[in-house]
């Protein structure tokens, strides 16, 4: 029994205890309460939010520091990049400092409280609509320390511009720069600096950011003065430099072309008298090639300049032609000994040599690169046949045509083709792909 009441009279005891020691918690909420209510109402009584700090002083001071969390898109054809980003400014302002009695260092007043006091009228100079995120609330941070320096964060999504060279698109490299000022004090009042502080960067941004065609590879910070009609303006910058990602354009244009002009060049192989696969071929695989050149223009602006993609599109297009105009030759020379002419050739103008068949009874067979003449048969080079090509002379295609007696199937236009076509494209990429990668 005794024991019972000795237990019941404990847990009185530390019910007692614990509601005094919340009553005594609440009254110095309350009175802490009073305090920061009493310290902000004496903070902003006689407060002119219409004059900057230290009026009449010495230019005010506002530092600036950046944290990216994104950044992207990129647009090449509104010349535009945006980032979703905190932007932080401090200053400071002597006319809301107070003691520090009562162990408060800091006030963390509401974010109304910035419409009651001065703050800078910092903008973007190559702004292009940035906005504040409010959902679901206006997203800034305030503090106030007991030295009267400010705090004042917000985040933002800026959308700025950025002048492009395309000349070496897609393996170019872009500089995005984002200027910040203010928009009506000169630098006779206030002063944009970047934040330096040991060990961290003014400009920062979170390790796993990427984007879809381009990689962050630097940023560089910086400040100038900018000199406009009513003054001149202490500014601050950041420079993205930028590298374009190519996997994306080589997947979807520079591969398929690649293959369009090696199928081009299987027309090489097909029999020469076989007219309408070998034309059918080349001008599927020309129109293709023109298709995949306009398609791979949109999404860039219209450029008076020729860019690396141009130029590497207008190569593909000369050698997928080139391979149709070497039919057009081919096929020259193959109608010019048709058997229309035949009975009109002449015995002495003729050269035949002989091969033997499996059974070893003797064969004709027509060689085609030799032609009549007062001496006899005269061996003909074959730039002198293709230039008798270009100037389409029928007096000679007759005449050839006298000296022939059949067709072979095999040109050789189409033998020197099958080697030359691909040693020069080889070649001609190497030094496009060595020289905008490297040099130019």
């Amino acid at each position: 029994m005794f024991t019972l009441q000795y237990f019941a009279t404990i847990l009185v005891g530390l019910l007692a205890i614990t509601q005094m020691t919340k009553s005594l918690k609440d009254n110095y909420e309350n009175i802490r309460n009073r305090n920061v209510t009493a310290l902000l109402d004496s903070l902003l009584k006689g407060y002119n939010k219409h004059l900057r700090p230290g009026f009449g002083g010495p230019p005010l001071s506002v530092t600036v520091n950046i944290l990216i969390r994104s950044m992207g898109p990129v647009s090449e054809e509104k010349m535009l990049f945006s980032m979703d980003c905190y932007f932080r400014q401090t200053w400071k302002d002597i006319r809301l400092s107070f003691p520090t009695d009562g162990n408060i260092t800091q006030l963390r007043p509401s974010v109304k409280m910035t419409d009651k006091i001065w703050i800078p009228d910092t903008y973007i100079l190559n702004g292009q609509g940035s906005y504040l995120h409010t959902i679901t609330y206006s997203n800034k941070l305030f503090r106030i320390n007991a030295s009267g320096d400010i705090l004042y964060s917000q985040r933002l999504t800026i959308k700025s511009k950025c002048i492009m060279n395309l000349e070496k698109y897609p393996m170019d490299k872009q500089n995005c720069p984002l200027w910040i000022g203010s928009y009506g004090y000169g630098s006779e009042d206030v002063l944009y600096e970047w934040e330096n502080k040991s060990g961290k960067k003014p400009v920062a941004n979170y390790k796993d950011i990427k984007m879809a065609q381009f990689k962050l590879t630097e940023k560089e910070t910086g400040n100038m003065t900018s000199g406009l009609n009513h003054g001149n303006r202490k500014i601050i910058f950041v420079v993205f430099k930028l590298r374009r990602e190519i996997g994306f354009l080589f997947l979807q244009i520079y591969l398929p072309c690649y293959l369009i002009v090696i199928i081009s060049w299987v027309s090489f192989w097909i029999n020469r008298e076989a007219t309408p696969a070998r034309v059918t071929l080349g001008t599927t695989t020309l129109l293709t090639t023109c298709t995949i050149g306009i398609t791979g223009r949109e999404g860039i602006p219209k450029v008076s300049y020729s860019t690396a993609l141009d130029i590497f599109l207008v190569m593909c297009f000369c050698f997928v032609f080139a391979a149709l105009v070497e039919y057009a030759g081919v096929n020259y020379f193959t109608k010019g000994s048709s058997p229309d002419f035949i009975p009109l050739m002449r015995p002495e103008n003729r050269r035949q040599s002989y091969v033997t068949d499996v059974n070893g009874h003797a064969m004709s067979n027509t060689c085609t690169d030799y032609i009549g003449g007062p001496d006899g048969l005269v061996k003909e080079n074959c730039w002198v046949m293709f230039l008798h090509c270009l100037m389409g002379n029928s007096n000679y295609r007759h005449l050839k045509a006298m000296s022939k007696c059949g067709t072979s199937s095999v040109s050789r236009i189409d033998s020197m083709a099958r080697i030359l076509f691909p040693f020069s494209f080889v070649c001609l990429n190497i030094l496009y792909w060595a020289g905008f990668l490297y040099y130019f």
